[in-house]
C-alpha cells in the first residue's frame, strides 16, 4: 500500500508517495483561475501531448498552478484560514494527483 503525504506550505507545495522510489513532486505555492480562452489557446499551443501538468481543469474549472501561475502574473496566494477550503487546497492536491 502507498500512502500521499501533502505539505501544502506558505511558499511551496510538496508532495510524496512513501514507498516510492520516484513519487516526489514541489511547485511553488501559486494559482490563477483561468479563463476557457486563455485555457483554450495553451491547449491549441500544446496541441496533440495535451496541457502541459501546470494546466489543470478541476470540476470544470480552469486553472494553472506552481511556475507557470507565477508567470501568468496575478495569482492566488491566500493565508491564514482562508486557505483550508477544498476550493483552494483541493486545486493543489488534484494537482498533485496529477503529478505523481
Amino acid at each position: 500500500m502507498s500512502v500521499l503525504v501533502l505539505d501544502a506550505g506558505n511558499s511551496i507545495i510538496k508532495a510524496k508517495i512513501v514507498q516510492r522510489e520516484h513519487g516526489e513532486v514541489a511547485f511553488p505555492h501559486a494559482m490563477k483561475l483561468l479563463t476557457e480562452t486563455e485555457y483554450a489557446n495553451i491547449l491549441t499551443r500544446a496541441g496533440a501531448s495535451g496541457p502541459p501538468p501546470d494546466y489543470l481543469r478541476i470540476n470544470g474549472q480552469p486553472y494553472v498552478v506552481g511556475v507557470s501561475a507565477e508567470r501568468h502574473g496575478v495569482h492566488i496566494q491566500k493565508t491564514g484560514a482562508a486557505r483550508y477550503t477544498k476550493d483552494y487546497y483541493g486545486v493543489f492536491a488534484a494537482a498533485v494527483f496529477t503529478r505523481v
